[in-house]
């Protein structure tokens, strides 16, 4: 048989049957007869840590917590720094055939499209929605729907006129800054005679990085003026 030569630090490369040591459970032996039956794991400083005989399993110490080694423990409701706190990715599954569904008080994995879109169900709330702006007679005079950055998720306008069509147009430009019939409209929306328009994009603003203004005339990009109360708008906006 072939001679056990200690390797540990500190052990001078001496045959096994030379070393004495006396383990953590007080009794003296060899290294050969101590790794005949035991296993030992070096603690990296000064210790050697012995694997538990019942199961098999090394103690082990944890230097820090989880979340300072790169961990995903945090605390609830707490700050949380980018750069430096740790977190952990989440998981979708992928299932268009079948779903399953959970039980109250269950935990579940999140499901997304094949292409990786996480799918989501808008819930209702009784506060952060959308604000709206109403016109019961908007004209040809430019008038504000929002003074600075916003987008547009919808609107609802009427056209009261039998006989003609109207235009609405709108201007990422400040309303005190639009001169109707000269300033180009970002958008024109033509309102069929006695008819309507309404429009929802299913939750994706149309975005104007400047401010929200409307009019309304008689042709696409003029300064006609609609009758009273001819073009009734509201739109819905952030």
């Amino acid at each position: 048989m072939a001679d056990v030569v200690d390797r540990r630090p500190g052990g001078g490369g001496a045959k096994a049957q030379d070393v004495k040591y006396v383990d953590i459970d007080g009794d003296e032996s060899s290294f050969a007869e101590a790794i005949a039956s035991l296993a030992y794991a070096w603690d990296g400083s000064s210790a050697w840590e012995k694997v538990e005989s019942t199961s098999n399993a090394l103690n082990v110490h944890l230097l820090s917590s989880a979340s300072e080694v790169g961990g995903a423990s945090a605390v609830d409701d707490a700050a949380f720094a980018v750069g430096t706190d740790s977190g952990a990715p989440a998981m979708y599954l992928a299932d268009e055939t079948a779903p399953d569904s959970v039980d109250e008080g269950d935990v579940g994995v999140a499901r997304m499209t094949l292409d990786r879109r996480a799918f989501s169900v808008p819930s209702p709330h009784t506060s952060g929605g959308l604000s709206f702006f109403n016109d019961l007679d908007l004209d040809e005079t430019a008038v504000a729907v929002k003074a600075s950055a916003g987008q547009i998720y919808g609107w609802s306008i009427s056209n009261e006129n039998a006989t003609n069509a109207r235009y609405v147009q709108i201007f990422n430009v400040a309303a005190g800054s639009v001169t109707v019939g000269t300033t180009t409209p970002d958008m024109v929306l033509k309102i069929p005679a006695a008819s309507g328009s309404n429009f929802n994009p299913g939750g994706i603003g149309i975005a104007f990085g400047t401010a929200i203004t409307v009019a309304a005339t008689t042709g696409i990009s003029d300064a006609g003026a609609p009758g009273a109360s001819e073009v009734v708008c509201n739109i819905f906006y952030k």
